[in-house]
């Protein structure tokens, strides 16, 4: 019964018209992950636009003084998953940054997971 539904499905256009809007939808958060970045960030974490994606990767600024690895750890201590790019890499050159996804949060959400993400990184008492 799911099989003929879902040729129907992508027989009527309708799968073309879902990817049209998820793209729109994802393209406006990143613009608000970006934003809430460039408004909360102080320059100690920089990102790009892509064209394409659920997520982006973010810079950190070496005047932040601590390793993706740790800013990691504390973010998930305060309940935010931001992993480490370095656990990406295999070998001594691993870079350095943060995995930021947006396609599953709320324009709200967002913006105020960057903040809660800049009070743990410039918390200096841990």
């Amino acid at each position: 019964a799911l099989q003929p539904a879902l040729h129907t499905f992508f027989e009527e256009g309708h799968f073309a018209g879902h990817i049209r809007r998820q793209r729109k939808l994802y393209a406006d958060r990143q613009q608000v992950l970006i934003e809430a970045l460039r408004k909360h960030a102080d320059g100690l974490l920089t990102t790009t636009a892509h064209e394409a994606g659920m997520h982006l990767i973010a810079d950190i600024s070496p005047a932040c003084g601590l390793s993706d690895q740790e800013i990691s750890a504390r973010a998930g201590s305060a309940g935010l998953a931001v992993p480490a790019l370095s656990a990406y890499f295999e070998g001594a050159d691993r870079k350095q940054g943060l995995v930021l996804g947006y396609a599953g949060l709320e324009d709200r959400e967002i913006d105020l997971g960057i903040r809660k993400l800049m009070r743990v990184m410039t918390d200096q008492h841990r």
